[in-house]
Parts: C-alpha cells; structure tokens; sequence
C-alpha cells in the first residue's frame, strides 16, 4: 500500500459514493455509520488517491482475507466511468467538510479483523482529528469512521 506516501501532506477533501446502510444482517456495535464501495482523497498539491476494498489471499484452499488498496489515481474524482459509459458522481464527506484542510500527522494500518491483511487505515489530522477506513462486513464495502476536533 501507498499510505505512508500521505504522511505530512494536506487533505483538502474526501470524496465517496454515499451507500445505504449496512444490511442489519451484517452489522454490529463496530459498523460504522458511513460506508462506500471507494473512498477519494484530495491534497492541496493536487494529489489524489484511490482506496478501494480488496481481497488478499493468505492461506491456500481458505476463505480471502478483507484488505486496502490505495493508489494514486489521475483521473477525475467528482465522477466515477463503469466501463459500460454509465457515471456515478461522488459527494464531499460533510462530516470532514468544516474542518478541512488539514495536514496528516499519523498514518495507522491495522488488522481489527485479525485475518491476517491489513484492513484498517487511520490518519491523524494537525488538529486532532480523525478519519478511520475499514473493510468491513460485507465484503468490498468500506466503513468511514470519523472523530472531529474542529479547533485549528
């Protein structure tokens, strides 16, 4: 992953597709409100990045581990292209929009589903807040957690 390529850059935006919420079937007290098959990431040096749910595989004849992926990209982020021509338009976080930007003070990568991948990407903002980015259940949907301290 390119996670720590984001340390000590500026985050001017986060950008998703806004899903309907986790079928209860597969939710718990860990789910996070927010989730999103992509996540956007866009710095004040016109840098953007892609975080997209991927599936790792660990052990042969087993299940695929949820991990991340994250890539820079160079195309649009406003505007998701399938293949067939047909666009999705992402929408700004509204939980980030009043404090942003900030600078990315700590990169986390963690595993809190213990599979074995790395499923679970934090970033710490200069002003203390938070932006978590989880795999979670089901898979391939991303869960956005967000913990504001919107003093600057």
């Amino acid at each position: 992953m390119e996670e720590k390529l984001l340390l000590g850059k500026t985050l001017e935006s986060v950008r998703i597709f806004r899903s309907e919420p986790v079928h209860p079937a597969w939710a718990d007290e860990s789910t996070p409100a927010i989730n999103s098959p992509f996540v956007y990431l866009q710095f004040s040096n016109g840098e953007k990045y892609e975080i997209t749910p991927t599936e790792v595989e660990l052990f042969s004849g087993h299940y695929a581990c949820l991990g991340l992926a994250v890539k820079e990209i160079f195309s649009s982020i406003a505007i998701f292209e399938w293949p067939n021509g047909s666009a999705l338009n992402t929408v700004e976080l509204e939980e980030l929009k009043n404090f942003l930007p900030q600078k990315i003070t700590k990169v986390e990568v963690s595993d809190p589903l213990q599979e074995g991948a790395e499923s679970q990407l934090c970033f710490l903002l200069n002003n203390q807040s938070s932006i978590c980015i989880s795999h979670i259940m089901p898979p391939m949907t991303l869960g956005i957690s967000v913990a504001s301290h919107e003093s600057t």
